[in-house]
């Protein structure tokens, strides 16, 4: 008379309690009447059927107006950094970089964000030194 054991399965990772890998699930083959009631059944059915409920738009919460100021001293508006470059085909990135500082130019121009006074500081030194070149020039 010979004990043999059947080697044991491990279908779950003994840590996260997860199904590892090449492992089927223990229902795979089975019918919902197997493992689940009728009312539980008719529940999930019923909620497969409800119209969706509307989800919460996540999308631009947290976008911030900047201002475009080209070199010949023309601001532009934009509501959001992704509408300019959706506008100018300047880098997004590179726009809040100027904005935040971290660069000078992006694309040439320089940018702001609009609640910001920085925009009108340098708006207002560029109309300074053009009434300075035009008096030069009388």
């Amino acid at each position: 008379m010979e004990l043999t054991l059947e080697p044991i399965r491990v279908y779950r990772n003994k840590k996260t309690g997860r199904f590892m890998k090449g492992h089927p699930s223990p229902l795979k083959g089975k019918k919902w009447d197997d493992f689940l009631t009728k009312e539980q059944q008719q529940k999930i059915l019923a909620n497969l059927q409800a119209a969706p409920k509307p989800r919460h738009i996540t999308a631009g919460w947290n976008k911030k107006a900047v201002m475009m100021i080209t070199k010949e001293g023309k601001s532009l508006y934009f509501p959001s950094a992704e509408e300019a470059k959706r506008a100018t085909g300047i880098n997004a990135g590179n726009i809040c970089s100027c904005c935040r500082g971290e660069r000078k130019h992006a694309g040439g121009c320089e940018w702001y964000w609009y609640e910001s006074n920085e925009w009108l500081n340098k708006k207002q030194e560029y109309y300074e030194n053009q009434t300075c070149k035009e008096n030069n020039e009388l």
